[in-house]
């Protein structure tokens, strides 16, 4: 089944430079783009390798494996994510950043840095066994909701003027 996910990913990396909106932004990302397509696939080939080999009872805690492996890849995102231009495919992609490219840089910035500390840090989950799990997902929550309230409250920095959403109150009918 990885080899299908693999192989539909990459047919997506390669059309999505084709179908997306804001075309140049992928193409000027070109060599980053093209790294992170050979570092995603080199992921999923190690992940399935790791995979068969504990099929056969050649591997031990592929679990432990995972979590450098999923690291490695994302330290690598942080990498390029200072160099994506505004897009629809790829990147942190809130309704803050697609409305503002001050917002869309900022949070990238942002992110890289977010992203390389994860890195990090969850592979230093590994010092923390039988608890790495735990710390793990949190770290995945935390770092998803940072960036997330990163890109908001840069939006509302960038356009204080921007009206909030009103809740609408339902008016009562006079009985008659």
């Amino acid at each position: 089944m990885l080899p299908i996910v693999a192989t539909f990913i990459y047919a997506l990396f390669l059309i999505i430079p084709k179908i997306a909106v804001y075309r140049r932004n992928i193409v000027e990302f070109g060599d980053y783009y093209w790294g992170l397509k050979t570092v995603f696939m080199m992921f999923m080939a190690s992940m399935h390798i790791v995979i068969l080999l504990a099929s056969l009872g050649f591997a031990g805690r592929i679990d432990l494996f995972v979590i450098v492996a999923v690291a490695a890849l994302l330290y690598y995102v942080g990498y390029t994510l200072n160099h994506i231009k505004r897009n629809y495919f790829i990147g942190v992609r809130t309704p803050w950043t697609l409305a503002d490219d001050r917002v869309w840089k900022k949070t990238h910035e942002f992110s890289a840095k977010a992203f390389k500390t994860f890195a990090v840090l969850s592979v230093l989950t590994l010092l923390f066994q039988p608890h790495t799990f735990k710390i793990y997902i949190a770290l995945i929550i935390l770092l998803i909701l940072a960036v997330f309230l990163y890109s908001y409250l840069v939006y509302r920095k960038l356009n204080p003027n921007t009206e909030k959403p009103k809740s609408k109150k339902k008016k009562k009918r006079k009985s008659k």
